[in-house]
Parts: C-alpha cells; sequence; structure tokens
C-alpha cells in the first residue's frame, strides 16, 4: 500500500459565490478518506468584483488588456482561500503541520479548448508563503500541456470512487457544475471524459439578474420553465453538440 497523505483540496467554481473545501486522506489512487468539509462565502464586493472581471474577459487578448485587474483580483482571492484554510482547520481541530499538501484550483476566468489555453485566477506561491505547505495548482494548464483540453479534470477520481464503491462496470458519472460532464469507465477500465453542455451556470446566471440570491434552491424556478423546442434542435444541431468526445467549454460558450 502507497503512503497516504493528508491533503485540503480548494474549490471556488463558475458560480463565483465562495470556496469549498476539504481534508483527505489519500494515496492518491486507491483509497481516499473525507476527513471534513466547509464552505467560506465571497463577500458581496468580491462577488461583484470577480462577476465584472469576467464578464471583460471575452477573448485572449482581454487576459493582457486587464492584466493589472487580474493581478489586484488574484491576490485579494488567494488571501481568501487562506481565510477559508484556516475555518476548516479551525472547524476540524487541526494545525497547518498536520496538512501535507495543498491542492488550489483558484477561479476560472478564461477557458478556450480551441486556443488551448485555461486561465485560473490564484496565486499558488502566495498561498504557500501564507500556510507553509507545498501548493499543488495550475490543474487545468498542466492538462494542456499533457494532451488534454484542461478540462474536466474528474475521471480519475471517479475511478477511485467506482473502485471504493465496488460499483459495477461498465457506468456513467455525471458531474453538474456550471457546465456539466460526463466520465465513462468501460468494461477493461478504460476512462472517457468529456464535457456535455451548461449545467448550472444558466440559471444560476438568470436567478443572480432577477433575484437577490445566488441560485435556485431546490430547482423551484427550473420547475416553472418549459422546453423550447426550436432552442432545444438548434443546440443539438450545434458544432459542438455534432462533434465526438474530447471536447471542453467554458460559461461564456
Amino acid at each position: 500500500m502507497k503512503k497516504m497523505i493528508t491533503a485540503i483540496g480548494l474549490m471556488s467554481g463558475t458560480s463565483g459565490d465562495g470556496i469549498d473545501s476539504s481534508i483527505i486522506e489519500s494515496d492518491g489512487e486507491n483509497s481516499f478518506n473525507t476527513l471534513g468539509n466547509s464552505f467560506y462565502p465571497y463577500n458581496k464586493e468580491f462577488q461583484s468584483k470577480l462577476r465584472e472581471l469576467k464578464e471583460k474577459i471575452e477573448k485572449v487578448k482581454d487576459l493582457k488588456n486587464h492584466k493589472d485587474q487580474i493581478n489586484k483580483l488574484e491576490e485579494e482571492l488567494t488571501i481568501s482561500h487562506f481565510e477559508a484554510i484556516k475555518k476548516l482547520l479551525k472547524k476540524m481541530n487541526k494545525n497547518f503541520n498536520q496538512i501535507d499538501v495543498i491542492g488550489f484550483h483558484g477561479q476560472t476566468i478564461y477557458h478556450s479548448y480551441e486556443n488551448k489555453i485555461s486561465v485560473q485566477a490564484g496565486d499558488g506561491n502566495l498561498l504557500a508563503k501564507l500556510t507553509n505547505i507545498r501548493v499543488v495548482y495550475n490543474f487545468r494548464e498542466n492538462d494542456i500541456n499533457n494532451g488534454g483540453q484542461g478540462a474536466p479534470l474528474t475521471p480519475i477520481f471517479h475511478k477511485l470512487l467506482q473502485k471504493k464503491k465496488n460499483l459495477v462496470i461498465p457506468l456513467v458519472f455525471i458531474n453538474i457544475g456550471g457546465i456539466s460532464n460526463i466520465t465513462y469507465i468501460g468494461k477493461n477500465k478504460e476512462l472517457i471524459s468529456f464535457d456535455t453542455g451548461p449545467g448550472n451556470c444558466i440559471i444560476d446566471n438568470w436567478i443572480k439578474h432577477n433575484s437577490l440570491e445566488n441560485f435556485d434552491k431546490n430547482g423551484e424556478n427550473a420547475f416553472l420553465g418549459k422546453v423550447d423546442k426550436n432552442i432545444l434542435l438548434s443546440v443539438l444541431d450545434s458544432d459542438f453538440a455534432s462533434s465526438k468526445i474530447n471536447k471542453s467549454l467554458d460559461i461564456k460558450d
């Protein structure tokens, strides 16, 4: 059995409302145990700044044009992640020196599989200095550098879940975030994973512009909707939907 390590995982998704954090024990391949979870909400001012920045970045050149604003937000976002770690450790009655590594996803501000660019705001070096713990980050960029599209990143964990829960294969995991993706595990345990289309990003955006809430609690508004077949058919006839596997999306798409 490989050595078990204690890790903190940090995730700020497309909703941009805060930071999910977890402490787990894992050997990185075959086993894991969840020790505890916590949520650290962004304040309203920061949520507005984050939303404003993401709306400005439509193309690759916008990353350069708004570099100063990105850098300022990146520092503030990293400090928020440090506060999220402190909250999690306090909740679990643990110390910094009990953690071996931190997985730091950051906040996606631009993703394009066509341009092979995926940018997450978040300063891994700063977080390492603040915590004095090794920080692993730039997951999506590393995936692109190794022939992937930067998303999705969940299939290896899904494979571990299949083994841990002794689930019958073949099977499909559906992961509904801002963008939805699936992981297929075949009879020979081969992995196929790709984005399938919008998940919660469209309803989240509608809720934020038409209410005082950040998300559609219990799907109450979604249940009031009806399918517009013309829109549905146009989406199903799109280049993305008709293309083969190996594809990823950004909420701007």
